[in-house]
């Protein structure tokens, strides 16, 4: 290269940069990692003033020289990539509940940065972290609303857990999300606060939007947009890998949002597990400047290898490209996995909580009523008698009808058909699954139960990945079975079983979670199949997930387990009407 040439950079109008330099050092500018193309007619390259430009240009070509304006947006830009400073937890005080060591490693990172994720495996407790991080900040003045965007079937859980683990000395309310009652949310949204203000929608919401026209109120994105202005909010994504996409229409109006939104977060603990490309959107919502891309495309092209058909398939990961990743998300984010957390107690319990279909109600209702009727027609009630009738309620929950028009099965309950439609208690187990790399056993009652969620699980993740436990598997296939899913090198990852036939005397210490898709009625059963995960072999903390419908006997079920008490002692004389 010629030392006679001038290499400088300066702006244009649009603030993009305008780099001179020789034709020599074509080739570096060609490497430039963000979007560049060079103008023939000014016979320059125009440069796309992101972090990863800028210092990509000032350490590769030291020669530049900058004019005034382009050096302090480049100091400008760089500036927007310095991470946030590690706060003392001291002059906050936490809930009842004293946080684990974890909970507070991860409040005093997170808590006055303006962009953070808190990527926390699933059960470590990054609800609570987000919650005392919100609480914080309404208590500095800081915020007055928060908005949560999660799945639709997780709604139930915030408005759960907001009131659960925030401090009774922060005044708060929950305002819940519903595209059938905007009314009821516009209104309860302008009213005067009664204290931190939470709004909850699912992440579906933003999937379509209308803005207000004279005629018609604004709906989705648009309508949300609207609640938020002249707020002061934290915004934060739960299960944030529900806007990897960067050409959905959710993902585009959800970061198209971030510009309203003081503080923003995002939570999952699977963010780029699958691929490291879904960790763009993200982090784009967070702030852009912290992978310093200016388009999806350069990202892409920088962390992956394009081939196949089109050259639109990744092939591969470009070298070091995933090191780089993560040195670039480090400092904005909190890790933890559930085997570093050694102070979580030996049993963990949580519980997910779904909205039955509409049939699902209406089927519910109408079995119900008529139970209701018959019992009170005089005959004589007995704990056996309404045993069964709730045994029938429990199969319109998980998905089934009793058919009379078929015979029982080999365990003597109705053969059952299953009710049109989705299934919410199975879309609510893939979506916690998608959360977990561990191994797990799923206990369900009924054997349509399992056979539905064997094939479903088996279509997800693979044949060799699914092992079945009940009366109808042999007992030389049960051993095996069981010794593939205790077998932490076998691809065996879900034991799927009855907690009658699989609850009693079989270890299963390889699993660290255990997900009730629908419980017995026996207590012994239920202490016996959480025993299984227990004993002198466990290395971890164990949680115990039931997934429960709203508005059932579902509840109240697992509510007398948790006691510790057995359901049919509990019934007698009328109490029948407490459980129908």
């Amino acid at each position: 290269m010629t030392q006679s040439v001038i290499y400088s950079v300066s702006l244009d109008r649009r603030r993009r940069l305008l780099v001179r330099t020789p034709f020599e050092a074509a080739d570096l500018m060609r490497r430039v990692p963000d979007a560049r193309m060079w103008d023939a007619s000014l016979k320059v390259w125009v440069v796309t003033p992101s972090r990863v430009n800028v210092g990509y240009l000032r350490k590769t070509i030291p020669q530049l020289v900058w004019d005034r304006d382009a050096q302090d947006l480049g100091d400008d830009v760089l500036t927007r990539g310095t991470p946030p400073p590690r706060q003392s937890t001291d002059d906050y005080t936490f809930a009842e509940r004293p946080p684990y060591a974890h909970q507070r490693e991860g409040f005093a990172l997170s808590r006055g940065a303006p962009a953070f994720a808190l990527l926390m495996e699933q059960r470590t407790g990054k609800t609570r972290v987000l919650i005392d991080v919100a609480s914080d900040l309404y208590l500095r003045s800081l915020i007055d609303t928060v908005l949560i965007i999660c799945p639709n079937s997780v709604k139930s859980v915030w408005e759960e857990q907001i009131p659960e683990w925030t401090p009774r000395h922060v005044p708060h309310e929950v305002v819940v999300y519903g595209a059938g009652d905007r009314k009821r949310v516009a209104e309860a949204m302008a009213a005067p606060p009664a204290g931190l203000r939470w709004l909850v929608v699912n992440v579906e919401a933003f999937s379509t939007t209308r803005p207000r026209t004279k005629t018609q109120p604004p709906t989705g994105a648009a309508f949300i947009e609207e609640l938020l202005e002249g707020r002061k909010t934290l915004g934060a994504i739960d299960e944030a890998t529900r806007i990897k996409t960067p050409g959905a229409s959710r993902t585009k109006f959800i970061l198209k949002l971030r510009d309203l939104l003081a503080y923003r977060r995002i939570l999952t603990g699977t963010l780029i597990t699958k691929t490291p490309l879904d960790a763009y959107c993200p982090f784009k919502f967070l702030d852009p400047a912290i992978l310093g891309f200016s388009s999806y495309y350069s990202f892409r092209n920088d962390v992956a290898i394009m081939g196949g058909y089109g050259g639109k398939q990744v092939i591969a990961y470009s070298p070091g490209a995933l090191e780089r990743l993560a040195a670039l998300i480090k400092p904005f984010s909190y890790r933890i996995t559930r085997d570093q957390c050694f102070d979580l107690p030996p049993k963990q319990y949580s519980k997910r909580i779904i909205e039955l279909t509409a049939e699902q109600r209406r089927v519910y209702e109408s079995m119900r009523d008529k139970m209701a009727a018959e019992l009170s027609s005089g005959q004589r009630v007995t704990a056996a008698i309404v045993l069964v009738q709730l045994l029938r309620l429990q199969q319109i929950v998980g998905g089934f009808i009793p058919d009379v028009l078929h015979a029982a099965d080999a365990g003597n309950l109705p053969a059952v058909v299953a009710i049109p439609g989705p299934n919410p208690k199975l879309e609510a187990l893939m979506e916690e699954l998608e959360e977990i790399p561990h191994k797990v056993v799923i206990w369900a009652r009924f054997r349509p139960e399992i056979a539905l969620i064997a094939a479903r699980l088996r279509a997800a993740y693979g044949d060799a990945t699914v092992v079945e436990f009940h009366g109808g598997v042999k007992e030389a296939d049960r051993t095996v079975n069981r010794r593939r899913f205790q077998d932490l090198a076998d691809t065996c990852r879900f034991l799927v079983g009855q907690p009658g036939a699989g609850g009693l005397g079989i270890p299963l210490h390889a699993a660290r979670h255990v997900v009730y898709f629908s419980n017995s009625f026996s207590l012994e059963e239920r202490l016996q199949s959480e025993d299984r995960t227990q004993g002198a072999e466990q290395q971890w903390s164990v949680d115990y997930l039931d997934i429960v419908a709203k508005d059932t006997n579902d509840l109240k079920i697992l509510k007398t387990l948790r006691e510790n008490k057995s359901i049919a002692d509990l019934i007698s004389g009328d109490s029948w009407k407490e459980w129908i």
